[in-house]
């Protein structure tokens, strides 16, 4: 890529390139305010010519507000509504995308996606969603807020938001949005591009973030390992000997929760069924599905209190519901971006070889700990059969 890249999202446009967009990135540091190289920056990589390009930055998401102003003259006071259209940014960090029908790419917001147009070249968005302010009601948009979710286009065109933190807005006070408590979500909705409108699926078996999500050729939704805890809070260098204790305690339990399991949705029962575990648990790690019809699982790392990422490539085939272990990667990778395209060619985008880790032990050392290494290469697998 232009430049490394981690956290980030890819999806294949309908003109069979890889659109690559949010996450971290890190650019040369002389040209760090030049349009197009920050969070919401988007590059282009065409296969056929083996080359970068830049796109248009995302722009801001709108939407439409409606909500009562008051007036007064000579003595009589009244109410109007007025609407007025405001706007936000995108999540940037591990961002929910994904392509639909049309070939277009998806990147969601809090209240509701913009798209990316590969014919166009532009960024755009649905009609707007609608906040009643005074109502204290959205119109248009999904009942979560989420990240570190997962992300995947069905079959049917719908796009299938699944898991991550976040919580459900408020139904009284929309301008806060989330819940008091910041929870380890579960939860599936589902977003139609043809009617703009979400419904509620059921949700996961266990809530689980920072995991891929892929559809396989049986219909279903395949989600894969993560991490099983919300994280750890804010610390300061500074803290005192028991407060280091107890989050040395707390990476321990964290290191527990990197999660095993797999789990398949599907949409025409609308019902969760555990797979056979992954032989080895990741959390931050790709999948796409290769030509092969099996699914794999790219990269990651094994626990928070050891988050070296690996090169390990884990192969799930949803026919025999069993895994094996596939070529491994060249470089050590997690927070990478995993997709395939119609030849049966994986792409294994970015990511850091090492990890940033903010752990009680190097806090008390003064600075985070910053094994950096984020990743502006590219690796292919091929997995179709060979003629």
């Amino acid at each position: 890529m232009p430049e490394p890249r981690w956290f980030h999202a890819a999806a294949v446009g309908g003109d069979g390139r890889i659109y690559a967009y949010g996450g971290y990135v890190e650019p040369d540091p002389e040209k760090s305010a030049e349009y197009g190289r920050g969070q919401y920056s988007l590059v282009i990589y065409d296969p056929k010519a083996n080359a970068w390009q830049r796109g248009p930055e995302a722009p801001e998401f709108r939407y439409r507000k409606i909500y009562p102003a008051s007036y007064s003259s000579q003595g009589k006071h009244w109410t109007v509504y007025e609407e007025r259209v405001d706007t936000g940014r995108l999540p940037h960090e591990l961002p929910n995308g994904a392509v639909d029908s049309k070939g277009r790419v998806y990147w969601f917001s809090d209240v509701g996606p913009v798209f990316f147009d590969p014919k166009r070249q532009a960024w755009d968005q649905p009609p707007l969603s609608t906040l009643y302010q005074e109502e204290g009601r959205w119109e248009g948009i999904g009942s979560y807020r989420r990240a570190n979710g997962a992300t995947a286009t069905g079959p049917d065109g719908r796009v299938y938001l699944v898991g991550g933190i976040g919580g459900k807005f408020y139904e009284k006070d929309p301008i806060r949005k989330l819940l008091p408590r910041f929870e380890l979500l579960s939860s599936l909705e589902i977003y139609d591009p043809k009617t703009n409108k979400w419904t509620l699926g059921a949700p996961m078996r266990q809530g689980r973030q920072i995991f891929p999500a892929v559809f396989a050729p049986d219909g279903k939704l395949y989600v894969f390992g993560g991490f099983g805890h919300l994280g750890m809070t804010e610390q300061k260098p500074s803290e005192s000997n028991e407060a280091y204790e107890r989050r040395s305690k707390e990476v321990d339990e964290m290191a527990r929760q990197v999660l095993a399991t797999a789990e398949a949705y599907d949409p025409k029962t609308n019902t969760w069924t555990p797979r056979a575990p992954m032989p080895t648990g990741v959390e931050g790690a790709g999948a796409a599905l290769g030509a092969d019809g099996k699914i794999y699982v790219v990269g990651g790392t094994r626990s928070y209190s050891s988050p070296l990422p690996l090169k390990l490539v884990q192969v799930y085939d949803p026919v025999k519901d069993k895994w094996s272990k596939g070529p491994s990667l060249k470089t050590r990778r997690q927070g990478l971006a995993v997709v395939s395209t119609p030849d049966g060619q994986i792409y294994a985008i970015g990511g850091m070889s090492q990890y940033r880790a903010y752990h009680p032990r190097m806090l008390l050392g003064g600075e985070p700990a910053a094994m950096g290494g984020p990743l502006a290469s590219v690796e292919m697998l091929e997995t179709a059969p060979k003629k």
